[in-house]
């Protein structure tokens, strides 16, 4: 499998644990890392931290630009779309 394949899939997945709530850069890069420390040797500095950041941040602008997510670039938040969930493979309930 493709490794930016695989990061997009994680960045959605952190997304799907809370679908109703927005997620900062900040916050989508720290669950990143969190997993990245679990199941690799990843050195968490500042550097390496801003150098995940970026990455995330393309990824959150390619999620955006295929309806997956939607990224408010006035207040750096973004939200999964109904299209991004479905995607992932969450069921959704409506009444």
């Amino acid at each position: 499998m493709d490794e930016s394949i695989d990061f997009y899939n994680k960045v959605l997945k952190i997304f799907t644990r809370d679908y109703t709530r927005s997620y900062t850069l900040e916050e989508l890069t720290k669950s990143i890392i969190k997993f990245s420390d679990t199941h690799s040797s990843f050195r968490h500095d500042i550097d390496k931290e801003r150098e995940m950041q970026a990455k995330v941040l393309d990824v959150l602008i390619c999620l955006d630009s295929e309806g997956f997510v939607f990224l408010n670039s006035n207040n750096d938040e973004s939200i999964i779309t109904t299209k991004g969930l479905l995607k992932v493979g969450v069921i959704i309930l409506c009444n």
